[in-house]
């Protein structure tokens, strides 16, 4: 039975990896021409799986069919990489960041290790109303906002063979934004309580950037030593597909929810980690989220 002012909770549980553009941070190559070039490689610290969740508390209209709900979402990442001078010749150098290095500077090195940290807060807050499209279907337009702030560190370590050869930077970038977000969610009913879900997104996201990076060497040098902010203005994506089940008490007074399903997320350019002019790559990369999400969800 539905009354209006009735309240609905969500806890959803994450399982999502992380990726972004531009995250290269060395590579190999042989350090003079040969008749035969054995193939090199490039390096990048990649997203690993994390564990992470989702909040959420609504609230039902009946009489007018619309619904608000706002939810908070959390999620942290942090991976590891590393390399060393490969057995085949080949030579390993930091062509992406110039660690501590003169402009143009190509020092070549032993091993290399990459740390990325990555937290995310998100709010999403959401005024939708449903409808019936047939029996089998319902969608949701819904129009809200989001808002966010988060965090990331880049930190990497070149070994050499002497204090002077050996340097390590560490980048830092805080950001936070807000931004009109609106979507629609669907609901395909099969019967017996199962149902489809499919869920899009789409938000204009205007952020704000507080970066910093200082490297040293391991004898004490430092020849970067900076810090930059930056403002911009991105959509982000979010689209979502999966297996829904509900239960009503006899009374209709309760209602449970269940849900899985696979949910992917682009943030555009998000990569704003300072680099030094003339290095190879490029800044302004897209951060992608994907991964299982599952939940329950209570009316009260």
């Amino acid at each position: 039975m539905c009354e209006d002012g009735n309240m609905y909770a969500t806890v959803d549980f994450t399982w999502w990896t992380a990726r972004q553009d531009s995250m290269e941070y060395a590579q190999t190559a042989l350090a003079t021409p040969a008749a035969t070039n054995p193939a090199g490689s490039i390096y990048d610290v990649n997203g690993t799986w994390r564990p992470g969740f989702k909040v959420g508390l609504g609230a039902q209209f009946c009489s007018y069919g619309w619904d608000i709900f706002l939810q908070y979402t959390y999620f942290r990442m942090n991976n590891d990489n590393s390399t060393s001078v490969p057995a085949s010749g080949l030579t390993l150098y930091d062509a992406y960041w110039f660690v501590n290095q003169a402009h143009g500077a190509t020092p070549s090195y032993n091993s290399v290790n990459a740390h990325w940290e990555l937290q995310n807060n998100v709010f999403d807050f959401e005024i939708g109303r449903n409808f019936w499209v047939s029996p089998q279907l319902a969608i949701r337009p819904m129009i809200g906002a989001k808002g966010f702030w988060g965090k990331q560190n880049f930190d990497l370590t070149f070994n050499g063979n002497t204090a002077s050869t050996s340097t390590a930077m560490d980048n830092h970038m805080k950001n936070w934004g807000v931004g009109i977000r609106t979507g629609l969610d669907t609901t395909w009913h099969m019967g017996m309580g199962f149902s489809l879900m499919g869920d899009f997104a789409l938000t204009g996201l205007w952020e704000q950037f507080q970066l910093s990076r200082f490297d040293v060497s391991r004898a004490g040098l430092s020849a970067i030593n900076q810090s930059y902010s930056y403002y911009n203005v991105a959509p982000v994506v979010e689209w979502m597909f999966g297996l829904a089940y509900d239960w009503w008490s006899c009374e209709g007074t309760f209602h449970l929810g269940f849900h899985v399903a696979y949910e992917e997320q682009v943030w555009f350019n998000q990569n704003h980690f300072i680099r030094e002019s003339g290095v190879a790559g490029a800044t302004g990369g897209n951060l992608s989220y994907s991964g299982l999400t599952a939940g329950v969800r209570f009316d009260f």
